[in-house]
């Protein structure tokens, strides 16, 4: 049987983790804004419900003294029946889940080798764009070339 409220807790863990390293990008307003939604989504609250504002100032203690705990570390493997994934490949969770209904290890098998080539086509291209950008010693077309072929694909900008 699988645990999904244990999944759901390993996944919100590497959530604070991820907010505790990039709070800082946004403006106090728009941070405020966001941790005022989280508040209400953690506590499954509707979106027109207001609490004490000294209630949600604590909350956001609380937060921010979690994520001054978290800051430096790196994300957790996802545990799903005793088998660790990492928690970006979701082509890996998704096999796994489907091969516990199917039973079809080519399912898994397949996962595994994209998830694979995914991550080497990835290394392979960052080193080529950084080896060719100290040869221009040009760290910012380094900087530009990752964005463009790498990053932007994926709706990173």
């Amino acid at each position: 049987m699988i645990a999904i409220e244990a999944i759901m807790n390993q996944v919100l863990q590497n959530c604070n983790i991820a907010d505790s390293q990039h709070a800082g990008l946004y403006s106090i307003c728009g941070l405020a804004l966001r941790l005022r939604d989280l508040y209400k989504w953690e506590n499954g609250l509707d979106p027109w419900v207001e609490k004490d504002s000294a209630e949600v100032l604590e909350w956001i203690g609380a937060k921010e003294q979690k994520w001054e705990e978290l800051a430096e570390k790196g994300f957790n493997a996802i545990t799903i029946m005793g088998n660790k994934y990492d928690p970006f490949d979701t082509s890996g969770i998704d096999a796994f889940q489907e091969f516990t209904h199917t039973r079809h290890w080519d399912l898994v098998i397949k996962a595994t080798a994209e998830g694979f080539n995914t991550a080497r086509y990835h290394a392979e291209a960052i080193s080529d764009i950084f080896q060719k950008g100290m040869q221009k010693n040009d760290k910012q077309w380094i900087e530009n070339e990752i964005a463009m072929r790498l990053l932007r694909p994926l709706g990173v900008t």
